[in-house]
């Protein structure tokens, strides 16, 4: 952006940020000279992908998979959003700030889950119907 424009601007700095978003997404620089074609630069390649539905061609694949999926969609929705050419359509960066951490937040609260609930299996003793009292009681 800041090539074409000549310009450093609030809006170039989202740009920029959304470019270093899909940087790490796709673990891959911004340029990369072994491609003649469409694929040497980032931007492109993620709008090309983005409109034909295939992000997931060239997210990595390791770090995809540890992602949950409404904080990898939240992500690449926000990071698409920053790649916007229109300044005037452009996220501000408060709001880029409040959706990255909702996307954590939801990241986070997955790993709490799975790890509760990888606990609590791993600490419950295996039982068969046999080992259930059929009456119970409950003291407080």
């Amino acid at each position: 952006m800041y090539i074409e424009t000549m310009l450093l601007t609030k809006e170039s700095d989202v740009y920029s940020f959304g470019v270093v978003l899909f940087e790490v997404l796709c673990s891959r620089l911004c340029v990369d000279y072994t491609y003649d074609d469409y694929r040497r630069s980032l931007p492109v390649l993620v709008n090309k992908c983005y409109h034909e539905q295939s992000l997931d061609t060239i997210v990595d694949i390791n770090l995809r998979n540890q992602m949950e999926q409404n904080s990898y969609d939240m992500f690449v929705s926000l990071a698409y959003q920053c790649l916007e050419r229109d300044q005037k359509k452009l996220p501000s960066m408060g709001s880029v700030v409040s959706k990255l951490q909702t996307a954590l937040e939801y990241q986070v609260q997955s790993d709490v889950l799975a790890k509760n609930v990888n606990v609590a299996s791993s600490s419950r003793p295996s039982s068969t119907s046999d080992d259930i009292p059929k009456t119970s009681t409950l003291s407080l």
